[in-house]
């Protein structure tokens, strides 16, 4: 956890969450003040809050969520898995879809819930105890920042942690054609674990959004310079949240020589502040398929301290497909490494030490399309265990072995266990907590499940059945 907590930028004692910052006009006005959006790599000092309102805050916090919606974990038919049912919302809202994934934090596990039409929600793990902390409708509302008709049809950010905030945005249209010009752009939320107040940090922007359309389908934290990137659908636009401000930026976007693209659904940050990304999803005309793969078929960069966009073109994906999945590690040695996936099992490692950056290719789970094994969207690193452990949305479970790097199918979830029989998507990466981790299960209707598997458990039932 050391590691994880140094990655991430913990701070000994995080901030509480505060109001939504009065200054800011919008990033255009920002840059132009010639001040960064988001400075260099600094620790700001935390002041935190007195003893008495932090004490009054927790005390407020705990009661809040004593009284929230919630649900408890019910074990599965095998020993090492669990399953927890999204709570219906106070407004009503049932959860029939995740497309967050969770997302482990010091706080506790995250994981969002939606309907895909009208409403997205927020819920906390806490002692095994699943709980709501807040909907957007609500929280904008709260804020007056709501409009007639308006929707947040999915939170698919998986949520990002920093200085004791979670974070994600609303996204309000799937597809890659101008139907998000219709609607309004997307807002930041966010979470207090110490305050529980889940609030809308777009309110008081111009417009009171972050964007005047479209909606963010990938974030990530720089935490080093209190900064959040998020990847912008339809367009692949990047956007720049600075954390202490509360202003947005549109930063722009590579030359994809086309308007809509997949952009990829995880992001990485290096040291030296430069975030990687990537686009493009071959297969389905749904995605956007086919993508040219001169221009497709590797990683791009922004780098803040230039402010402009780049192309790593050694550093090659397979088959125009982005990356998906991420999970990233700080090293004591001084070696960090993010090991990465695109949506059909293909993985990679990025690594960075003072001899420079290194990108390689690990290996596979034995496909090169969505079949036979389905999308692989589940993607968890257990490093000191040297393996990665990948769920597809036909159920197969695998353990790819870094060390050997071979992939093997350790079982059909879906044929073992009978609350993931009728489920037809597994959603999260990056989401490990103690010796678990955890993802989402959901179909078209019923509640959403959050699903918590224990690898070494799950194995022994298995190798005893």
């Amino acid at each position: 956890m050391a590691d994880r907590n140094r990655f991430f930028g913990r701070s000994a004692a995080p901030r509480a969450l505060p109001a939504d910052p009065a200054v800011g006009a919008n990033a255009t006005s920002r840059a132009g003040s010639g001040r960064r959006a988001c400075l260099p790599a600094r620790r700001t000092r935390r002041t935190g809050m007195g003893l008495i309102a932090l004490l009054a805050a927790f005390g407020a916090a705990t009661a809040q969520a004593a009284s929230a919606p919630s649900s408890s974990a019910v074990a599965g038919k095998l020993d090492g898995i669990w399953y927890w049912a999204l709570p219906t919302t106070p407004n009503g809202l049932v959860s029939t879809q995740s497309w967050s994934g969770a997302a482990a934090t010091p706080e506790g596990v995250y994981v969002a819930g939606m309907d895909h039409k009208t409403n997205s929600a927020l819920f906390r793990l806490d002692a095994d105890v699943l709980r709501y902390v807040g909907d957007a409708r609500s929280a904008s509302e709260a804020a007056h920042n709501w409009m007639a008709g308006e929707v947040a049809e999915k939170f698919h950010t998986r949520p990002v942690w920093h200085d004791g905030r979670v974070y994600v945005a609303n996204l309000n249209s799937s597809t890659l054609d101008d139907t998000y010009l219709g609607l309004r752009g997307f807002h930041w939320y966010a979470h207090g674990a110490t305050t529980g107040r889940f609030v809308d940090l777009s309110a008081g922007r111009p417009g009171g959004t972050a964007a005047a359309h479209g909606g963010l389908i990938a974030q990530v934290v720089d935490p080093a310079r209190d900064c959040i990137y998020g990847a912008l659908a339809p367009t692949g636009d990047i956007y720049r949240y600075d954390i202490v401000s509360g202003a947005s930026e549109r930063l722009g976007r590579p030359d994809y020589r086309r308007p809509y693209v997949y952009p990829g659904r995880a992001m990485w940050v290096a040291r030296s502040g430069r975030l990687y990304f990537t686009a493009g999803s071959a297969e389905l005309a749904y995605y956007g398929a086919p993508y040219d793969p001169a221009i497709f078929n590797h990683v791009y960069f922004y780098d803040p301290h230039a402010r402009k966009f780049g192309e790593m073109k050694s550093w090659k994906l397979h088959d125009e497909r982005a990356i998906d999945a991420s999970q990233c590690f700080r090293r004591i040695s001084g070696i960090d490494e993010c090991f990465l996936s695109d949506n059909v099992g293909h993985i990679y490692k990025f690594s960075e030490s003072a001899a420079g950056e290194k990108w390689s290719y690990l290996g596979d789970i034995g496909q090169d399309t969505s079949q036979p094994f389905g999308y692989a969207w589940v993607f968890h690193v257990f490093d000191r265990q040297n393996a990665i452990y990948i769920v597809t949305t036909e159920g197969r479970f695998f353990e790819f072995d870094l060390v050997t790097r071979k992939a093997s199918e350790l079982a059909n979830l879906k044929s073992l266990e009978p609350m993931l029989a009728d489920k037809m998507f597994f959603y999260g990466h990056d989401a490990k907590a103690g010796s678990r981790f955890y993802f989402t299960a959901f179909g078209r209707t019923g509640s959403a499940l959050l699903v918590a598997i224990d690898p070494k458990l799950l194995k022994a039932a298995l190798a005893a059945r």
